[in-house]
């Protein structure tokens, strides 16, 4: 039987048996034939490979409504991966690094996939395996390991004490990047993230994670210091290093995308029914991976705009906007073209697109990659329902949420002309969010105008516009 080490990042995935190794994009993508599946094609902007790991955030991107679920999804890419590890025998353990950012929820899910198709199966945090390379003596050390990929940054502080290492404290940063600090203006917020979590503090040392330019891992040595008043030791750690019993230098063979794994249709239904028969009970109708984001109840629970501002228009881009059911417009010679989404119609202010449509959720940003969104959920309400049910509804979830992150819930607010229930909301990312809802023919439509904390003036116009122009229909 064959044991496999296999580490996860947002844009690489490395894997090694006792005898082979492979790497490839932790991506997929649906086949031509509609059914079956593609892993492990390149991440490019403008195309739709999907990460696994922005998919298993579910918040972050649109995707191809073809996609799995996240289980499936995964189950199918770590198959992809022991495929083309050509193991010897069939795999018995499967041990995975992956982002030391996730929760149980998501780990969970990983590991449930992963047990379908290995019996022993252990996933523990990116940053706790790199704490623990290599043998120490060392008593009480506290080491950072900054995981900076395309689009968030994750900095944690392990402790170590000989062999045992424990997570003392994590930050996680979803508005800035790998891409940010490439395009020039995004160092000093991953500096800043640093910083929050050392407290004051040197770290007996930095792992960067993945940054291996030179000129890089000098320039946030030197903002380090000058921020943190104390220098830091900032040293490379590449992908491969992080594979228990690699060492630096280690050859790894580079993914083919010829060899790309391809599973079949009745190798996918196959895997599909098993997981139905397999699985516990769901907890409520979320079979789509982010249809609770078209509800505003769990919006207010966190499933939404708790998370970074889409990155639409620019190189960052994952994956291309897909929809469920694609709106359909009607131009007018006078102004913007009427879009339809479900039972709601609407103009879609000048100078902005259409980023994400997926089910009752649309997301729209604007053409300049500008930090603002507006967010449009729509739901169909009980016969009978009205405003000030819906009005009820959200002051009591508005009392359940932290202090400080939801204001007050005003009714017979006006805005855009239109008359609803307003309230803001401040997700802890820097930026505020304008809740406007509108309840008409037994629908509650909530719009949502996301921008950078004190910079409202921007968005007024184009988010006022919309909802003026919003109408239901049917």
């Amino acid at each position: 039987m064959s044991n496999v080490d296999l580490v996860l990042t947002d844009t690489r995935l490395w894997a090694r048996s006792e005898s082979t190794h492979w790497d490839g994009p932790p991506s997929i993508i649906p086949a031509s034939d509609g059914r079956s599946f593609v892993v492990g094609e390149q991440l490019r902007p403008q195309y739709p490979a999907v990460s696994m790991v922005r998919m298993a955030a579910a918040d972050r991107i649109a995707f191809p409504p073809t996609l799995p679920p996240i289980a499936d999804a995964w189950a199918v890419t770590l198959g992809a991966v022991l495929t083309n590890l050509q193991l010897p025998t069939p795999c018995e353990q499967l041990t995975i690094a992956g982002p030391s950012a996730w929760g149980r929820r998501r780990r969970a899910a990983l590991e449930t996939a992963a047990r379908r198709l290995v019996s022993q199966v252990a996933v523990e945090p990116l940053a706790r395996r790199a704490a623990s390379l290599g043998v120490s003596t060392a008593q009480q050390q506290r080491i950072a390991v900054l995981e900076l990929d395309p689009l968030s940054t994750t900095v944690s502080l392990i402790g170590r004490s000989g062999q045992d290492t424990w997570i003392e404290a994590c930050e996680f940063e979803p508005t800035v990047g790998l891409a940010d600090v490439e395009e020039g203006h995004g160092l000093p917020g991953v500096v800043g993230v640093i910083a929050r979590l050392l407290a004051g503090q040197a770290p007996t040392y930095l792992l960067a994670l993945g940054v291996t330019d030179k000129g890089l891992l000098d320039a946030l040595a030197v903002t380090l210091a000058e921020q943190c008043g104390f220098p830091v030791d900032v040293r490379p750690l590449t992908g491969v290093e992080l594979i228990r019993g690699a060492h630096p230098g280690m050859p790894m063979p580079i993914a083919q995308n010829a060899q790309a794994a391809r599973l079949s249709p009745m190798e996918f239904d196959s895997l599909h029914q098993h997981a139905l028969a397999v699985q516990p009970p769901r907890q409520g109708p979320n079979r789509l991976l982010i249809a609770a984001a078209a509800v505003v109840v769990l919006l207010l629970i966190g499933v939404g705009v708790t998370i970074a501002l889409t990155r639409s228009g620019s190189s960052r881009t994952t994956a291309g906007p897909e929809s469920s059911g694609p709106p359909t417009s009607s131009a007018t010679a006078s102004g913007p073209a009427t879009q339809t989404f479900g039972r709601i119609q609407a103009q879609i202010p000048a100078g902005w697109h259409i980023a994400s449509h997926v089910g009752d959720r649309v997301d729209i940003s604007p053409n300049d990659g500008a930090r603002q969104r507006i967010t449009l959920t729509q739901k169909v309400l009980n016969p009978g329902a009205g405003l000030d049910d819906v009005a009820d509804t959200l002051a009591a979830q508005i009392e359940r949420r932290p202090a400080n992150q939801v204001g007050g819930l005003r009714r017979n607010a006006v805005f855009g002309d239109r008359t609803g229930l307003s309230y803001q909301e401040s997700p802890g990312d820097g930026t505020t969010v304008h809740w406007q809802i509108l309840v008409d023919s037994g629908v509650q439509a909530s719009i949502g105008c996301q921008y950078v904390e004190g910079n409202w003036q921007p968005i007024a116009t184009p988010c006022e516009q919309f909802v003026r122009t919003l109408r239901v229909t049917g």
